[in-house]
């Protein structure tokens, strides 16, 4: 009896610790710093030195790829986050880190499973090198330093004429404030994120890339 309960209570871990590290492209600033974006636009939920905030969903190795935890967290100016991953269910093993920023990044996932071992943090740095996530699908923003595109306004995957669409009707109408469209994160939506939008063509068919 006692060996079966030190197996489940091996096997068997409510939360995951993620130290991750990612930087958004338009956000990016020189020196591994990004914009306090969020600031920046008076988002009702910014802290003081955040750039914005990233969804975490950790998923199966294998298909069908399910979600088995994800935790919201802020996104320092630095690209550090802390992210907190619970479920009741949820078991030490090998699993995909797929990281959603809540406004303008593309999604973009671990390029390998990584293992959690339910009792040590895990370090996960995105920004060193494109092949850190699947199918290298980053943009290099500075010499040897990477990060997520920017540009996915509407959050449907695809870097595109929709994404377009908002993006001029926000630069012609002056917009301002917590915007999607804020790409660079001054808290204005103008020709400077406008041409962020242009540096990543809508005919490069830039699309989040994972394997499920």
């Amino acid at each position: 009896m006692l060996c079966c309960i030190t197996l489940a209570a091996y096997t068997q871990a409510a939360t995951f610790t993620l130290h991750l590290k990612c930087y958004i492209e338009g956000y990016y600033q020189a020196g591994g710093n990004m914009a306090a974006a969020a600031v920046n636009g008076g988002c009702p939920w910014a802290t003081p030195g955040m750039t914005d905030r990233v969804q975490v969903y950790l998923r199966d190795k294998a298909a069908p790829y399910a979600i088995r935890a994800t935790g919201l967290a802020t996104l320092s100016t630095t690209g550090d986050a802390t992210v907190i991953l619970s479920h009741p269910t949820l078991t030490f093993g090998d699993y995909y880190i797929d990281v959603k920023n809540t406004r303008n990044a593309l999604e973009t996932c671990s390029k390998l499973p990584v293992r959690f071992n339910g009792v040590d943090p895990v370090y996960y740095d995105f920004t060193t090198a494109s092949n850190k996530a699947y199918a290298s699908n980053m943009k290099e923003v500075a010499p040897g330093v990477w990060a997520f595109y920017s540009g996915d306004v509407n959050g449907d995957g695809n870097i595109d004429l929709l994404d377009d669409a908002l993006m001029e009707n926000d630069v012609l109408t002056f917009a301002s404030g917590c915007k999607r469209t804020d790409l660079n994160g001054d808290g204005n939506v103008d020709i400077l994120d406008l041409v962020i939008f242009q540096s990543n063509p809508v005919g490069a068919f830039i699309y989040a890339k994972h394997p499920w």
